[in-house]
This record gives structure tokens, C-alpha cells and sequence, in this order.
């Protein structure tokens, strides 16, 4: 098994010829494409199947790579499948618009060129070995996650989502997708939390919108979109309809409402503010005293007028004190 995919530009294969006898020198074995000829599906496969043979993806960037549909999508492939990545600049290039390029924001990138060539190689290694060292207890919980015990499965999982590990992200979806302990799955589930990753959000948002009449892990689905702090249209389109779907249940109406009032879209947060401002005229007291009491927690000071109504005309007492203790947190908010 390799341990590093050394992603590169053929119009500059010196810079990964040098790195590849470097680290093989210093210990670490490489994956590297050599092929003449790019296309098809055979040797698309092969690139896949390099990365995922490999715990960490060396990303050699100059401008050339920048512009190059192949390494998009093997950075897209490595992302997906949730190995590490690690940024080598080797051109006079921004760091930030890099990253943003390949949706690599979360990555620490090592300039060669800002810094000395032999100090930004010492960095590398540093790097690697904190990444290998750290993946064995690492590859232990996930072998835990198909332990006969309930109770060693969901500590594994909550080791892994703890470790925020992108590596761990793949082993952790595949143990949800077999998980049959219902409790254990939620918390499985939970921890995807950790992970504001697309194919953590894609298998999230396909949960939280099942249409199966019984779908136990709706709620969380939706509880972890609120926490990773969700803000893609995809998504939120998703979302939309689902409070269209479930105009019944008034638990999944506040919990999609949450999460769309977190959407930096002004029509997308007020869309989940104003299905909470129509769930304190609900018939069901549960319901406007639940709503109330996530107005006072979102803050929004246009809650007051709507929660000042309620309190005056509800005749519901915990529906009334919720809206008594939302009022108070919002008053203080604006003085």
C-alpha cells in the first residue's frame, strides 16, 4: 500500500521527480501516475484507485495544476473519499485563492517557495509523520466499529468523530450504511457533525429527506446539518421542500427551521424565521411553546411584536412562559 498519491502537473513532472526521491529516500513509498496516455476508463480507474490505496494526497501546485481538469477532479475524488491532503506551492501564487480553488480552505498548505526549499521539506515531514503516527489508533477504532458489542461500536464511532480525522470519514459512512443497532446508528449519525465535508453532507441531507414512513434518524439528520452550520443551495432547496412535506409534524417543522435560519441567504434564514413565527398560531400548545422558545435562542429581535402577541393572548401557560423567557433574552440582546 502506498502511502502517499502525488497529485501533478505533466508540464512540470521535475517537481514531483524530486519530491518522490526525496521521500523515498526519507522512508515513505509514493503513488505517482506515469501513464502517456490520459483518458479513458481504465486509466481514470487506476487514478482512483491510487488514491484510495494511499492515507495522504500530496497536491504539487503551480499554475499549470491550477488550470488542470484532472487534478480537479483527483482532489475532488481524494476529498470525497476523506484522505488528507497537503498543498505543496511550489510558484509565486496566493495561498488563500489556492485553497478556495480546490475547496481545500480547511488544508495547511507548504509554500517552497516563501519559505526555503530545505525548511518547507522539514515542514513536510513534520507533517507526515504527525498524519502516519496518528493513523493507527485511529485504524484500531475502526476496526472497532464492526465489533459484535453495541457499546464498543458507538465508542468507536464517537473516538473517530472526535478525532475530526478527515481520513476517518469514509470507514465512519460505511459503518452507518450497515449499522442494524438502531441507538448505535443514531450516534453514529451524530457524529457526522464533525465533518463539513460534501459527502458528509450529501449522505446527512439524503437521511434527513427520506420519505419512509418510519425514518428514526430524521431529527439527527437535521440536528447535524444545524451544527456543521450548513450553507449550500442544494441543500437548502432540499430543506424547502421538506417544510413543505412535513407541514404536519411540528418537531421536524422547528428543527428544518433551525437549520435554514443558520443559511447566510436572507430568503432562505427568513423562510425558517417565519415558520416559526406561523407555528405560534398552532393548534397544538407543544408546538408554539417549542417555537418560542427556539425564537429566544436564535436571537432574531423581530421575534419581539410575535412573541409579545403570544404572551397576551395564548391562554396556554407554558406556551405563554416559554414566550416570557424568549422576551427576556431578546430584550437583553437589543439594550
Amino acid at each position: 500500500m502506498a502511502q502517499l498519491f502525488i497529485s501533478y502537473s505533466r508540464k512540470h513532472p521535475v517537481y514531483a521527480d524530486f519530491l518522490m526521491e526525496d521521500l523515498e529516500r526519507d522512508g515513505y513509498s509514493s503513488w505517482i501516475d506515469r501513464s502517456d496516455i490520459i483518458g479513458g476508463e481504465a486509466w481514470r480507474q487506476s487514478i482512483y484507485n491510487g488514491i484510495e490505496s494511499s492515507l495522504v494526497m500530496l497536491l504539487i501546485v503551480t499554475e499549470e495544476s491550477l488550470q488542470s481538469e484532472v487534478i480537479r477532479e483527483e482532489v475532488a475524488y481524494a476529498i470525497e473519499k476523506g484522505k488528507a491532503c497537503i498543498p505543496l506551492i511550489m510558484q509565486r501564487l496566493d495561498t488563500e485563492t489556492v485553497l478556495k480553488h480546490w475547496n481545500l480552505e480547511h488544508a495547511q498548505a507548504i509554500d517552497f517557495v516563501a519559505d526555503r526549499r530545505k525548511d518547507a521539506y522539514a515542514k513536510l515531514l513534520l507533517s507526515l509523520k504527525k498524519l502516519m503516527d496518528t493513523w493507527g489508533p485511529l485504524e484500531k477504532q475502526i476496526d472497532r466499529l464492526n465489533h459484535f458489542s453495541t457499546k464498543v461500536r458507538r465508542e468507536a464511532a464517537e473516538h473517530l468523530g472526535a478525532s475530526r480525522d478527515i481520513r476517518v470519514l469514509e470507514p465512519l459512512i460505511e459503518a452507518i450504511q450497515i449499522e442494524p443497532d438502531e441507538a448505535v446508528w443514531k450516534a453514529m449519525l451524530w457524529e457526522l457533525r464533525n465533518f463539513p465535508n460534501p459527502t458528509a453532507l450529501a449522505v446527512v441531507a439524503k437521511i434527513a429527506d427520506s420519505r419512509k414512513v418510519y425514518n428514526p434518524g430524521k431529527l439527527t439528520a437535521l440536528r447535524v446539518l444545524r451544527e456543521i452550520g450548513v450553507d449550500h443551495d442544494e441543500i437548502a432547496q432540499q430543506l424547502l421542500r421538506m417544510l413543505v412535506h412535513y407541514k404536519r409534524d411540528w418537531n421536524e417543522q422547528i428543527a428544518i427551521s433551525e437549520v435554514l435560519y443558520r443559511f447566510s441567504d436572507p430568503e432562505v434564514k427568513d423562510a425558517g424565521l417565519h415558520n416559526l413565527f406561523s407555528l405560534l398560531k398552532s393548534d397544538d400548545e407543544n408546538a408554539r411553546a417549542n417555537a418560542a422558545a427556539i425564537l429566544g435562542k436564535l436571537g432574531d429581535l423581530r421575534a419581539i411584536p410575535m412573541l409579545e402577541a403570544v404572551l397576551a393572548k395564548d391562554e396556554d401557560s407554558d406556551t405563554r412562559k416559554m414566550a416570557e423567557q424568549a422576551l427576556v433574552i431578546l430584550k437583553d440582546n437589543d439594550g
